[in-house]
């Protein structure tokens, strides 16, 4: 479950799809009372901001999980590279999150792409 719009290729039969076009995939608009998995897949922040996040969530009356690694505790990153992608994918596998969000991205994104389980 993630969030924002993603693109797969179609599957589908119709000719007009053949040419490996994308197709659009659109996940379920968030509901009041749905989980958001905050993660740090890239570079960390602060506490403070991370307790502005939570509390603007919560305000809007989502549920808020904390991934482990949101603060910078890796030179400029959140956490090596492993861990990073391994919180991703802890909160892709987590049937209760509805959607993942990035605390911040950056550089550090594309270092976890290639450790990421694109077919879950």
């Amino acid at each position: 479950s993630a969030c924002s719009t993603l693109f797969t290729k179609s599957n589908s039969k119709n000719t007009s799809n053949r040419n490996n076009q994308n197709s659009l995939i659109k996940p379920p608009a968030l509901k009041i009372g749905d989980t958001i998995g905050i993660v740090g897949p890239a570079s960390g922040v602060n506490d403070e901001e991370i307790t502005a996040a939570k509390r603007i969530l919560e305000g809007l009356g989502f549920k808020v999980i904390l991934g482990s690694y949101l603060t910078k505790s890796f030179g400029y990153l959140s956490a090596q590279d492993m861990q990073r992608a391994d919180d991703f994918m802890t909160m892709i596998r987590n049937p209760t999150v509805k959607c993942v969000m990035a605390i911040r991205g950056g550089y550090g994104v594309m270092r976890i792409l290639d450790l990421l389980d694109f077919d879950e």
